[in-house]
């Protein structure tokens, strides 16, 4: 799995917005950012979600308790 960056996060719901689609979201996600692989579509999915309601581009980690080491 790969770390995605704001770069990325921005990139992705700026093509959702306009393309209104995972689908053609993930095809144009390859293509703009000349990448292999693209966030899963939970991960676009999370991402417009917060930004609608949030203004942020990127999801909160659930709480929980630390794990110790």
């Amino acid at each position: 799995m790969e770390d995605w960056g704001a770069k990325e996060h921005v990139c992705a719901v700026e093509l959702f917005i306009w393309a209104e689609s995972i689908t053609e979201t993930r095809y144009r996600f390859l293509c703009e950012l000349n990448q292999q692989e693209t966030p899963s579509p939970n991960a676009f999915g999370c991402w417009v979600r917060q930004w609608h309601v949030e203004g942020s581009f990127m999801c909160k980690k659930p709480l929980g308790q630390l794990s110790s080491v």
